[in-house]
């Protein structure tokens, strides 16, 4: 497994994780808010990739896995009271992580959280942050398991359009 900056090409391969995933939620239980058609699409795959933000985990020619690593702080993460204070600069942002359900278990989603560390490490930043839902078990599991610790709960407009409470609010300092 390869993970490496997305590629124009790599955008259809990444919009269908999203499908993919949606699809299984039809037959299996949902930790997250997602909605089919409103977060996440494909244009946010493209939008992140035209920014140079989107990341892919590749085997094979195959997209198992994506996610999007922005220096740009969202703004509803201003309102939250961070265990580390810290300007913009200085932090990393982790967002959208999703795996292929069929990929599920095989260190993907891991790997790409190691790779986040490894370029804020390599890029000066001294924490990334993030945020998931507080029904999210298995993500909460994770990001726990790779050291990031919860700072908050809040609401939030998931990719700006979902009403979500119960959000929760990690950081991992580097």
């Amino acid at each position: 497994m390869q993970i490496r900056k997305a590629v124009p090409e790599d955008v259809d391969g990444v919009a269908e994780t999203y499908e993919e995933y949606f699809t299984w939620i039809e037959t299996h239980p949902s930790y997250t808010a997602y909605q089919r058609g409103v977060y996440p699409t494909r244009d946010n795959a493209l939008q992140a990739q035209q920014e140079g933000s989107l990341y892919v985990a590749e085997e094979n020619g195959r997209i198992l896995g994506s996610v999007i690593l922005s220096t740009a702080m969202p703004t509803d993460y201003h309102q939250v009271s961070w265990p580390e204070e810290l300007s913009d600069a200085q932090v990393l942002v982790l967002h959208l992580l999703l795996v292929r359900p069929a990929e599920s278990g095989r260190g993907v989603a891991t790997a790409l959280v190691h790779h986040a560390e490894t370029l804020c490490r390599n890029s000066g930043r001294q924490a990334i942050r993030l945020d998931t839902g507080g029904q999210n078990t298995p993500a909460i599991r994770l990001y726990e398991k790779c050291g990031f610790r919860i700072a908050a709960r809040g609401e939030i407009l998931l990719g700006g359009k979902i009403p979500h409470g119960n959000h929760l609010y990690l950081e991992k300092k580097i």
